[in-house]
């Protein structure tokens, strides 16, 4: 189990009703587009699964780089359970995350994972894991970029 990162692309019309509160034509997951072909749905998400925090470990950095907002925010605790993030990102700031995260090299991500004392042993392991996403990440901004739409994400 586990808390998860799930980013959906959506159009600017439901941006614009969940930048102000919930979007009654959205469904519970908002997304107007039809996904009906696995391909379809490789195409029009982004399953981090677990890696999220690395990749907040990566990408937020003093100042903060615009790809950082590709997985910014966390749960929220309650009691022992906890509630999902909800997280929204424009159109124009999907191009400069696309953008940012281009930049983005395994290296990077080495220096930024493997030098982490609190990974100890398991620095490898977590390399390793966002390295595999890494690629990933970059061809979904860059495709939802490219088609002027936006990002809704969950980390929960």
């Amino acid at each position: 189990m586990g808390i998860r990162y799930l980013a959906i692309s959506i159009d600017e019309r439901d941006f614009a009703h969940l930048s102000v509160g919930d979007c009654v034509t959205c469904g519970e997951e908002p997304q107007l587009r039809r996904l009906d072909y696995e391909e379809d749905r490789n195409r029009e998400t982004l399953d981090l699964d677990k890696s999220w925090g690395y990749f907040q470990h990566v990408l937020e950095t003093q100042p903060p780089r615009p790809a950082a907002a590709l997985v910014h925010g966390d749960v929220t605790y309650v009691g022992m359970d906890y509630r999902s993030y909800r997280g929204l990102i424009s159109a124009a700031e999907v191009r400069r995350v696309a953008d940012d995260l281009a930049t983005v090299t395994t290296e990077l991500v080495r220096q930024r994972v493997l030098v982490e004392p609190r990974y100890g042993d398991r620095a490898q392991d977590n390399f390793d894991y966002v390295s595999h996403f890494l690629p990933e990440a970059k061809d979904f901004t860059r495709r939802v970029a490219n088609e002027g739409r936006a990002i809704l994400y969950y980390i929960g």
